[in-house]
């Protein structure tokens, strides 16, 4: 039994980008880390013939084999469906309808979906009950997210692309699950989402697969031996 665990959490990460795409004056980095063996949450990026970047972030319910199964084929509808849709609700229209197909009535997936255009900066995303945001230069963060349902709920809903403010130079986008911000201390506080945007800024100046260390470093301290989820997809 444990050598099956240990290959399914193998191949589980092997569907993981190898590597970030290459794009002129982007700097794009990914962490996922299940709590168990193997489970559903996923990010990807998907460079497009036409030079942009889908990046998307995905979460679902609940963790083990179950859900790891539905990431495998969320993650390859994505991909197929990707370079044929400018419409990214499209897209998240298509992925709503599978896993209502796919799924057990309790089950359910977020998602986040954006593509990013490297020669301008434009940002197009659309979401199904998850959300990123835009750290600017300043500290601040800028919250994106739709209020559509999560993915699985119910089949006839569409979903809408949202076309989001220019990401300027010194910006960056965070993508990440709610695994990182749940992360409890011994004392039951949460680490939330501020103290990872704060780390973000106060580090914003490093690579962004540096950044990634930073803030795992800094959530695995503060929860200590508490099992960590976490997935992450930072960008700018």
């Amino acid at each position: 039994m444990e050598n099956d665990l240990a290959k399914a959490r193998e191949i589980q990460q092997h569907m993981l980008p190898a590597e970030a795409p290459d794009l002129d004056g982007v700097d794009i980095a990914g962490f996922c880390q299940p709590a168990d063996a193997c489970g559903g949450d996923f990010y990807d990026c998907i460079l497009l013939p036409s030079g942009k970047c889908d990046l998307v972030v995905d979460d679902v319910s609940s963790h083990g084999f179950g859900p790891a199964l539905i990431m495998v084929g969320t993650r390859r509808l994505l991909r197929t469906c990707a370079p044929m849709h400018d419409d990214l609700g499209q897209v998240v229209t298509i992925a709503n309808q599978a896993v209502h197909e796919d799924t057990l009535p309790e089950q359910f997936v977020s998602m986040f979906y954006c593509r990013l255009d490297p020669s301008s900066g434009q940002l197009s995303f659309a979401s199904a009950g998850h959300s990123a945001c835009v750290i600017k230069a300043d500290g601040s963060a800028t919250t994106l997210q739709t209020k559509d349902l999560l993915l699985g709920l119910l089949p006839s809903n569409t979903y809408e692309m949202i076309d989001g403010e220019p990401l300027q130079q010194g910006e960056i986008l965070l993508l990440m699950t709610d695994g990182a911000f749940e992360v409890q201390s011994s004392d039951n506080e949460l680490f939330g989402q501020q103290r990872v945007i704060d780390l973000i800024h106060q580090h914003r100046d490093k690579p962004a697969a540096s950044i990634i260390d930073v803030v795992l470093e800094e959530i695995t301290n503060f929860g200590k031996s508490r099992a960590l989820k976490m997935t992450s997809l930072l960008s700018w």
